[in-house]
Formats: structure tokens, sequence, C-alpha cells
């Protein structure tokens, strides 16, 4: 399932899923650039300013915002 979210264009439903449901577990795990430094990919993954983690945090929450329900793409 990694592959075909990282390398390809359409998803099919069960990949979507998986990436809905990791975007909505990143998207909770931050509110601050403090949360993210204390929290469990704090360490493995850091950002240089709020501006950047903002941007990824939008990101995040674009893929869990749940307009890719519904049918299955290509």
């Amino acid at each position: 399932l990694m592959w075909n979210i990282y390398y390809h264009l359409y998803l099919d439903n069960e990949s979507m899923k998986l990436l809905n449901d990791q975007a909505t577990k990143l998207y909770g795990m931050v509110t601050t650039m403090q949360s993210w430094t204390n929290g469990k990919y704090g360490q493995q993954f850091r950002f240089c300013d709020e501006g950047t983690l903002s941007k990824v945090r939008n990101i995040w929450y674009t893929y869990r915002a749940g307009s890719f329900k519904g049918k299955e793409q290509e």
C-alpha cells in the first residue's frame, strides 16, 4: 500500500484509507511546534519553524478532509 501512495497518481480505496488514517493521526498530533517536538515523531522529523509546520499540517488536513471518499480512483 505504501508503494501505491508514493508512486501512483490515483489510489484505490484501500490505499486511500491508509493515507487518510495516517494523515488524520499526524494532524491530530500537532497543534504547536512544542507539541510536535515533544510528540512521538518530533525527534525523527523536525521542522525549522512554525510556518513550515503549519503548511505541512494543512497538507495533512487536505488528505484527511474527506474529499477523497466515495468512488474508487483509477
